[in-house]
């Protein structure tokens, strides 16, 4: 989680004479983006982790990333029956927030779904305070924005509180679905291909 070592990589590459950046997730882009416009590069495939990756020009990607992927949960959420969903997401990557609040609640709240924010940090590894807070809101299950770190954590909460739970992006990884166990039975993902 360092951008300046995300920019310092990218400039690597660019001095290396890298042309393209091909595929891959990096939650600390903003700065890397800004040297990959700079020295005239594009990113191409991957999914769009910032606000910087989603704006820019010189990034072209063909996955909805988070925000599709929160519409595509609320729409199953509404169809199974749902009718309060807490969406949780890490505050300190500015488009987890704006997927969370601009796309997934929104959407959410246009099918008829009571949509809870819930904010909380990026490095967290003990969930249980998160589902606490999920399971006296009475949500009828979690969808997670988070770090990879997250993964195998929030599943173990979620299945000891009994919440259903969507979770996006490497959580799908089939060395992170293995080391979550029986945890990640159940669990509803949006990986591509998976």
């Amino acid at each position: 989680f360092d951008p300046v070592a995300s920019a310092a990589c990218a400039e690597s590459l660019a001095d290396q004479g890298v042309v393209a950046f091909v595929g891959g997730v990096d939650v600390t882009s903003t700065d890397s983006i800004a040297v990959i416009e700079r020295r005239g590069l594009v990113t191409i495939g991957g999914i769009p982790a910032t606000l910087a990756e989603q704006r820019s020009t010189n990034a072209f990607y063909f996955s909805g990333g988070d925000a599709g992927a929160l519409a595509a949960f609320m729409v199953h959420a509404a169809r199974r029956g749902d009718r309060r969903v807490a969406l949780a997401y890490g505050r300190e990557v500015d488009s987890f927030e704006v997927a969370a609040r601009d796309y997934g609640a929104a959407v959410g709240r246009s099918l008829g779904l009571d949509v809870e924010l819930v904010p909380f940090s990026i490095v967290e590894t003990d969930f249980g305070p998160l589902l606490d807070t999920v399971t006296a809101s009475a949500a009828d299950s979690l969808m997670v924005l988070a770090a990879t770190s997250a993964c195998v954590p929030v599943m173990t909460a979620a299945a000891a509180a009994g919440v259903p739970l969507y979770l996006t992006g490497a959580c799908a990884d089939p060395s992170t679905t293995s080391a979550a166990g029986a945890a990640a039975r159940g669990v509803i993902f949006n990986a591509e291909g998976a």
